[in-house]
Parts: structure tokens; C-alpha cells; sequence
């Protein structure tokens, strides 16, 4: 038997296997996807919320249900799974919570909904009140994350533990030990790009029932790379104009930098890579030399002892923001 596997219900499907499979894990989705084609001429089925597990050398590494089926004329079948954080995403509702630290608040909108927990660390810090009107728990995780660490907390990440079969929380933390990808090695290819054209080097806010303005503006950028300007009207009238002009000022007055690095994973030996992962990565002519942290991730498996990861990385830690204006009430 290969080392990749493929269960439908618990049923061996890895014969009927007609492209290679692809596990991605992105940064700002709810849960990751499995895709993949099975070859079913002549026997039609209905795998529409059927159960898929993936393994590779004898460990799990998705679990999830069947979402979208799409049937070719050839018999060809291409099939779409999320892992169940999908569920975080699929359950608007109010939610209420009042000195909760982010860790009792995940935990009991997972029992709201079903989903199961393997590990979630304390994250520690309490968090007065916050109401969320027609909230989707994936983005109130998210938010009461980014509260935490905007509070002086430690940074946490979630996502679903395949192997466990729950949800896991976790602190973020480098390893002693961090995968390196070098020219001439394990390295594909790299590329860096950046760009301008995105930029704003003023920001303008107008409330037209106050008749308030704000203008915030990086003289330095304005000078060196054009006078580009945001314009927006804010509707809440009790909305601090100049703070919010700031914030966004800083987010928006940048160069954005993009850096994508494809690489090859001999045997898994590596293991398999998520979301907020550093690696290291030393490619001279991008000038990526230096430690890296994982935005997007996808895993594609060529062989029965070769996958190709290819990543979109981040020079810095993305420290999600917070979600939710106006829930605190």
C-alpha cells in the first residue's frame, strides 16, 4: 500500500484518485479545503456532507466533510471538503458574553454548535463585555484573539487539529528548530513583489450630519512617492474622526510587499505546515534571506514520496485585526 490514502466513510477511495490532492490553508478563511478528482465512470454517486480523511504514511492529516461535487461527462467527479471550523463560519447569530477570558468564549460557541475540542490553551485575559449582533463565531474567535493580544496578552492561534479531530488554540511561539529552504536544495522557486499602487498618503474622513472632517497625512511618503489621497464619509456620528483617520493612514500609507516560495517536501518528511508556521528561506536574487512566517499554505501531493508546498509569506506576524466596531455595549 502507497503511503497516501483516501477514505470516503471510512472506505478506501486512493484507487480511484485522478489528479494529485491538494490540502490549502489560508489565512483569512474559516477553516481549510481539501480538493480532489475521483474517477467514477459508470458509478455515479451522491457524496454531497460524506466524511473524507486523508492520511499520509499512516497519519491523518485532514479530516473533513464532502461540500461541493461536480460531475464531468468522462466520469470524472471534482470534490471540495472543508474541515469543520466551516462551521464557524455558517452560524450567525447574537452572542453575548461577560467576563470571559477568549478561551471560554471559543469553547462554549463550539458547544453551541457541535463542534468538537481537542486543546485550548488559557489565553488569560478577561474580557469585560462584548456583544456581537448577527455574529459569525469564526470572526468573533478572531476578534476576541486580537483583543487579547491588543490588551497584553500573548498572541493565540486556532485552527482544527486533524489528527485529534478538535479544535486546538495555542500560544504563538518560534520553535528552537524552524524548516529551512535553500537554492540548490529543497527550494522550487521564489518570487518578491512589491508595490505602490495601493498606496494613500492622506486620508480624509467627512461626517455630513456633524459637518466634521479629519485629515491625516505621512508628509515623508507624500513627498517621496505621491500625493495620493483615501477619501471616505463616516455615517456614525460618534466615530473619533481623527483617531480613525490615523489608523487608517497607517494601514493604507505603505509599500505592499508580496513574497510567494514554492519548495518541495521529500517523503513528509517535514511534516505539514499551517497558518502562522515560520520557515526559513535564503533565495539571493528576491533577496529573501531570513526567517519567514506563513500567510497561505498549500500542500499538493505529486508522489507517493514527494509534495510541493507553495506559500505566500509575510516578513512580519499577522496579528489579526480586531473584527467588530462597535461591540462593546
Amino acid at each position: 500500500m502507497g503511503k497516501l490514502q483516501l477514505k470516503i466513510d471510512g472506505n478506501d477511495f486512493t484507487g480511484v484518485l485522478a489528479d494529485n490532492p491538494v490540502i490549502k490553508d489560508q489565512l483569512n478563511a474559516c477553516c481549510r479545503t481539501l480538493t480532489f478528482k475521483l474517477s467514477l465512470y459508470g458509478n455515479r454517486l451522491d457524496l454531497l456532507a460524506h466524511k473524507v480523511e486523508l492520511f499520509y504514511k499512516g497519519k491523518r492529516w485532514f479530516i473533513g466533510e464532502i461540500k461541493k461535487q461536480k460531475e464531468e461527462h468522462d466520469g470524472t467527479n471534482s470534490i471540495t471538503v472543508y474541515d469543520p471550523l466551516f462551521l464557524f463560519g455558517k452560524h450567525e447569530d447574537d452572542y453575548y458574553f461577560k467576563n470571559q477570558t477568549a478561551t471560554q468564549i471559543i469553547k462554549s460557541m463550539a458547544k453551541k454548535i457541535g463542534l468538537k475540542v481537542y486543546k485550548l490553551e488559557n489565553t488569560n485575559v478577561v474580557i469585560s463585555h462584548v456583544l456581537y449582533k448577527k455574529g459569525a463565531p469564526d470572526k468573533i474567535t478572531v476578534d476576541v484573539l486580537a483583543r487579547t493580544w491588543n490588551s497584553g496578552g500573548d498572541k493565540f492561534w486556532f485552527r482544527y487539529d486533524p489528527v485529534n479531530n478538535g479544535i486546538l488554540l495555542k500560544r504563538r511561539t518560534v520553535p528552537e528548530m524552524i524548516w529551512a529552504f535553500k537554492t540548490g536544495g529543497n527550494l522550487i522557486s521564489a518570487s518578491r513583489e512589491r508595490s505602490i499602487e495601493e498606496m494613500y498618503n492622506t486620508v480624509k474622513l467627512i461626517n455630513r450630519e456633524t459637518g466634521k472632517t479629519a485629515t491625516k497625512v505621512n508628509a515623508k511618503n507624500k513627498a517621496l512617492y505621491g500625493n495620493t489621497q483615501y477619501y471616505e464619509e463616516i455615517s456614525d456620528k460618534d466615530k473619533n474622526l481623527s483617531k480613525m483617520a490615523k489608523q487608517k493612514l497607517k494601514y493604507l500609507s505603505k509599500i505592499t510587499s508580496t513574497m510567494s516560495m514554492s519548495g518541495l517536501n521529500s517523503d513528509g518528511a517535514m511534516g505539514q505546515f499551517f497558518v502562522g508556521d515560520p520557515i526559513y528561506v535564503e533565495e539571493k536574487n528576491t533577496g529573501m534571506v531570513g526567517g519567514y512566517w506563513v500567510r497561505n499554505v498549500s500542500h499538493t501531493f505529486l508522489a507517493d514520496d514527494a509534495i510541493q508546498l507553495d506559500f505566500d509569506l509575510t516578513a512580519t506576524e499577522d496579528i489579526p485585526e480586531i473584527q467588530y466596531d462597535n461591540s462593546k455595549k
